[in-house]
């Protein structure tokens, strides 16, 4: 019989990204197995593609009490045989505990521990992101497949990509610069003038394109962005707006860099293997970037308040010129 796993992660689109390694050498240890992955509702997306997930079960927190109730009786229905919660919450613990495994993984967190048969205690040296999730792979057995991010969602939204492209007259020939200037905290958000700043160098002077990804959160950035550049710049410069994560994929696999602050954007540029240019706020970059070359991340200590609302009038992000992101980017186009 087939070994039934259950993977959690709730939240964000970035951090279930960060889990792709693990994923995948799970499933090189168990290739029959079945695996479930439990993500709170929108962050389904990043998981969109994957073929090494069976099933995507999506958590709605905000569901009524009686909805919830049903939504645990089916996960215990589902017999698995090993859980891993990557998440740590009172709730995620809870669905580990419930699943009825008799391997269960998670955090060394107090309240909560007990639910699980192993714990994972604090490592003696600093780990990445990445490896924090590949921690879980020895109780189960497995061993470390690379720590490349994984995404094949937007394979499936290649042709509406494309059409987007040639709607817009933007010519395939030339580079194509992909933007994310939102977050999901404004502490982390590069300041609009120096991104516009970097546009507009780069259009003046290597006739690149720039395709502006933004969010639902960050609506009106764009525009305020584009409001800096002059006519001449602005005409090769275009806006994506209302995208799901799978389209964002897709338009973005056609662009030869990234520039984005420390968001999803970040990780799915790098799972698509683009060159990424982040700038870094308040976020461990030795973290929340765990990737090498052509990769580049910028992150200055400036005495941070480490807070995703900025009481240090963002000197961080300010310290981040636009003369060394340029250079970095160059590189690239």
């Amino acid at each position: 019989m087939s070994n039934r796993i259950l993977l959690i992660r709730l939240r964000f689109l970035g951090d279930v990204l960060l889990s792709t390694p693990a994923i995948r050498a799970i499933r090189k240890r168990y290739p029959d197995a079945i695996i479930h992955y439990v993500v709170a509702e929108g962050c389904e997306g990043a998981l969109a593609g994957n073929p090494h997930v069976d099933k995507i079960l999506i958590w709605r927190p905000r569901a009524a009490w009686g909805e919830k109730i049903r939504w645990m009786m089916a996960l215990r229905k589902e017999r698995y045989d090993m859980a891993v919660d990557w998440w740590g919450s009172s709730t995620s613990a809870f669905m580990v505990w419930l699943s009825g495994a008799s391997l269960r993984v998670g955090f060394d967190y107090p309240m909560r521990k007990w639910l699980y048969s192993h714990v994972l205690k604090a490592s003696s040296k600093p780990l990445n992101a990445v490896e924090v999730y590949l921690q879980a792979l020895g109780p189960l057995g497995a061993g470390v497949d690379g720590m490349s991010l994984e995404y094949r969602g937007g394979e499936a939204f290649r042709s509406h990509a494309e059409g987007w492209l040639t709607a817009q007259g933007i010519e395939p020939a030339k580079p194509v610069l992909g933007v994310f200037p939102g977050a999901t905290w404004s502490a982390k958000r590069w300041p609009v003038d120096r991104f516009a700043r970097v546009i507009q160098r780069l259009v003046e002077q290597r006739q690149t394109q720039v395709v502006i990804f933004e969010g639902p959160k960050e609506l009106g950035v764009a525009e305020a962005m584009t409001g800096l550049l002059p006519d001449s710049v602005k005409r090769k410069t275009y806006i994506a707006q209302g995208l799901t994560f799978q389209e964002l994929g897709a338009l973005m696999s056609r662009c030869r860099a990234m520039l984005t602050n420390d968001a999803a954007p970040m990780h799915l540029a790098a799972a698509l293997s683009i060159p990424t240019v982040a700038v870094f706020g308040p976020g461990n970059a030795k973290i929340w970037f765990p990737y090498t070359v052509p990769h580049v991340a910028f992150q200055k200590e400036v005495g941070c308040c480490q807070q995703n609302t900025c009481v240090k009038d963002h000197a961080c992000l300010s310290a981040v010129t636009v003369d060394e992101v340029l250079a970095a980017l160059e590189k690239f186009l």
